[in-house]
């Protein structure tokens, strides 16, 4: 039995579910029906977004997440607090 690891076996379902995208993007493409509208990779950004974001947060929800306080606020307060 082999010694994959899990890092390897989620790095082997990225790789393969990228390449199959690829592989029905360039088929769509190539066997459009309308030749005075052809799409274009552009026409694909939807769903290449949606497999990154399944592929990223989702496939790797197992690794530990950074606690909020980690981070920089997103905003600064600016508005000066009112005199008592």
């Amino acid at each position: 039995m082999s010694d994959i690891t899990q890092a390897q076996i989620r790095d082997n379902y990225s790789k393969e579910l990228n390449s199959r995208f690829k592989q029905l993007r360039r088929w769509a493409m190539d066997n459009w029906p309308l030749p005075d509208q052809p799409l274009t990779t552009a026409d694909f950004s939807a769903a290449e977004h949606e497999i990154q974001l399944l592929l990223g947060a989702k496939l790797h929800s197992q690794l530990p997440a950074s606690r909020p306080e980690d981070f920089e606020p997103q905003y600064l307060p600016v508005t000066p607090a009112p005199w008592p």
